[in-house]
C-alpha cells in the first residue's frame, strides 16, 4: 500500500496528464490498459494517427503508475483508508447520477476528518465573462457544454474509446456547497487559490486553473 511520508494515503482522482508524484493517481482513460501491455504500447507509439498527447500519457502511466478508475461508478479504495482526495476539473464531467456516486464513494473511503479538495470551473466567472464580451459562441467554447463533432474516422474511434470532454454539470459557490452538505461533509469551505487544509502539498498545484475555478475543501 503506497503512503506518503506521514504514513497517510493521498489520492488524485481524474489526474489526466497531471499526476502528482508520490500520490496514488487515478484516471478514466482506456489508454491506461493499452500502455501496460508493452507490445500494444509500442505499436500505438509508432502509429502516426495516434495524437502525441496519448503517447505522452502512456509514458506517464508507466512512469507514475497511473491506475484506472471510473469515479462515477466506483473508486477502488477500501473503506476508511484514504486521508486526502484531490480532484481537479473532473467533477463537472460527471452527470448527476455519477456525481452522487462519486461523493458517496468519497465518503466511504475517507477516514474520519479526512480531507477532500475539489477544483471545478466557476460558472459565475463564465457568466461575468459573457456579460463583458457578449459572445455566445465563446461562452459555449469556454464552458465546454458542447464540442466539435467527430467527423474523421480517427476522431470517431477516439470518441468510441474515450468519449468526449464535455461538461454535464456546472457549479457556483452556492450550488457546490449545497451539494457537499447534502452528502454529509463538514467544515465545507470555498477557499482562495493557494490555501488548503492539506498538510503535505509537495507536487500539488494549489493554483490550478486559477483564473476560471472554484476551490472547495471539506472534511468527511
Amino acid at each position: 500500500m503506497k503512503k506518503n511520508n506521514l504514513g497517510q494515503r493521498f489520492i488524485n482522482v481524474g489526474c489526466g496528464a497531471h499526476p502528482i508524484k508520490g500520490w496514488i493517481n487515478y484516471d478514466f482513460n482506456f489508454f491506461i490498459f493499452f500502455s501496460k501491455v508493452r507490445i500494444i504500447r509500442e505499436i500505438l507509439n509508432r502509429l502516426k494517427c495516434i495524437p502525441n498527447g496519448y503517447k505522452i500519457f502512456m509514458d506517464q502511466v508507466i512512469n507514475e503508475n497511473i491506475k484506472f478508475a471510473n469515479a462515477g461508478k466506483h473508486i477502488p479504495e477500501k473503506d476508511n483508508s484514504v486521508h486526502v482526495i484531490y480532484s481537479s476539473h473532473m467533477l463537472e464531467h460527471l452527470d448527476s447520477e455519477e456525481t452522487e456516486v462519486f461523493l458517496s464513494e468519497s465518503k466511504r473511503i475517507l477516514v474520519n476528518d479526512g480531507i477532500i479538495r475539489i477544483v471545478v470551473p466557476d460558472f459565475e466567472k463564465l457568466i461575468n465573462n459573457y456579460q463583458k464580451n457578449k459572445n455566445p459562441q465563446k461562452f459555449i467554447e469556454d464552458s465546454c457544454l458542447s464540442g466539435e463533432k467527430p467527423k474523421t474516422l480517427i476522431k470517431k474511434i477516439q470518441y468510441i474509446v474515450q468519449g468526449h470532454g464535455w461538461h454535464f454539470c456546472m457549479y457556483n459557490r452556492k450550488s457546490i456547497i449545497e451539494l457537499f452538505k447534502k452528502h454529509g461533509f463538514s467544515n465545507i469551505k470555498v477557499i482562495p487559490p493557494g490555501e488548503t487544509m492539506i498538510s503535505q502539498t509537495e507536487g500539488l498545484d494549489l493554483y490550478a486553473h486559477e483564473n476560471s475555478s472554484l476551490y472547495l475543501e471539506a472534511n468527511c
